[in-house]
């Protein structure tokens, strides 16, 4: 008899799987993931409601957005009940030296908890709760991408990187126009629209009355920060009057500094130079490099540029 309850109880030991862990522990498991580039596994760990509102590759670009595969440390509080759920606390400082706070709610599934959302105290930032890998349109400037809230603006596929390398060459080659030539305007005219309007209706713009509504939407002040022809031409003076000519890029190879990545507000973010010289200074041109970011949108079927930062080294003139 001894021999037979020795037997049932080794065998319900077993079905146990051993300890669950705990909601802390749980947060560990899945932080520590992060940090080591497992976003997928993380991913993997959640509950099921969180992997059916979102996708893992949405999930993926949310994470490198947050900063939290690059952190200096993690702080956890204890677990914290709310109803069915253990809310567990992490005081993260990213590489970059910011700051971030993040309530982790997780809830028990299959034997194990499980990361169910993520949200930023209201301490943190009042009035915005919200969840910080759910799939909505972040950027204000768009009303085009406010009404696909539903949808993930990451699901446009990254296009090839020799059709990006032709995108990148055009983009800084009108740029480079606009230089040569002291006129921004034919350049901005080829931005994406979410870029110069910000989510503005174009003729709101135009607005000349006095009722105030009508004067606060077309945005005098540029308090949505559209881009103009007069902000081009006072961040590019100095490209102006430096004489800058980047025409050899177009027989040149583009060179990435990271691999091509679509971000979770559906931008395509592009960084990189190019394996040949450009010129400062005109006749006598001194030889440097240039380096890019470079970002786009998808915008009436083709991708259209949507933010633009260029470097130009200046050279360094030694004697012996």
């Amino acid at each position: 008899m001894r021999i037979i309850i020795l037997f049932l109880t080794l065998f319900l030991l077993a079905g146990c799987g051993g300890r669950v862990p705990s909601p802390r522990e749980a947060a560990e498991q899945f932080l520590a993931r992060l940090k080591e580039g497992k976003t997928a596994d993380a991913y993997d760990s959640a509950a099921s409601t969180f992997k059916l509102t979102r996708s893992r590759k949405y999930f993926e670009a949310r994470v490198r957005d947050l900063g939290l595969g690059e952190t200096k440390s993690v702080t956890l509080g204890e677990p914290e009940a709310r109803g069915e759920l253990m809310r567990v606390r992490g005081e993260f400082v990213l590489n970059n030296d910011t700051k971030e706070v993040l309530d982790f709610d997780f809830v028990k599934e299959g034997g194990a908890w499980r990361l169910i959302e993520a949200r930023q105290p209201l301490s943190e930032r009042p009035g915005m709760v919200e969840d910080v890998f759910a799939v909505e349109a972040r950027s204000s400037d768009s009303k085009a991408e406010r009404s696909k809230a539903f949808l993930e603006p990451i699901a446009t596929p990254i296009p090839p990187e020799r059709q990006v390398a032709l995108l990148v060459k055009r983009s800084l080659l009108d740029f480079n126009t606009a230089v040569k030539s002291a006129d921004f305007k034919a350049f901005r005219e080829s931005v994406s629209d979410r870029w110069k309007y910000r989510g503005k209706d174009p003729q709101a713009l135009n607005y000349a009355g006095t009722e105030s509504r009508s004067v606060e939407d077309s945005d005098p002040m540029n308090k949505a920060r559209r881009i103009t022809v007069s902000a081009l031409e006072m961040t590019f003076r100095p490209f102006v009057e430096a004489k800058v000519d980047l025409s050899p890029i177009a027989d040149a190879k583009m060179k990435l500094d990271e691999p091509l990545r679509v971000n979770s507000e559906g931008v395509l973010i592009v960084t990189g130079t190019f394996d040949c010289d450009v010129f400062i200074g005109a006749p006598a041109a001194l030889a440097t490099r240039v380096t890019f970011r470079l970002e786009y949108v998808f915008e009436s079927s083709t991708w259209k540029l949507f933010g633009l930062t260029v470097n130009v080294a200046k050279p360094q003139l030694t004697g012996k």
